[in-house]
């Protein structure tokens, strides 16, 4: 085996073994997240004009929230576009903001 065959068989295991450490949110914790429409300014159903957030865009993709942008919510209160929150969740069980933690399930 060559010096760089061996270092890529390294690098590999390396990988590997990260990915076995990721600790996922849960998909029925995913599932069980509350989702409503983002609206900046009165009107709309939306959980997003609370006292708790002064977010104006998405700290996963940095796009600012649109009026009638469906989000969705960790209990921490922090929110997200939907797609973003969940890919985040998909890799770990943590708020991107706080940390905050929810239901996990461990890759091995």
């Amino acid at each position: 085996m060559s010096e760089s065959e061996s270092e890529d068989e390294i690098d590999l295991a390396v990988e590997q073994s990260i990915e076995d450490l990721k600790v996922r949110a849960s998909k029925s914790a995913i599932d069980g997240l509350k989702r409503r429409k983002y609206f900046y300014e009165g009107g709309g159903d939306s959980l997003a004009k609370s006292k708790t957030s002064t977010a104006a865009d998405c700290v996963v993709c940095m796009d600012v929230f649109e009026d009638g942008t469906g989000v969705t919510y960790i209990p921490c209160s922090h929110f997200f576009h939907e797609g973003c929150l969940v890919r985040w969740l998909q890799e770990s069980n943590s708020c991107p903001l706080c940390r905050f933690q929810i239901s996990s399930t461990r890759t091995d």
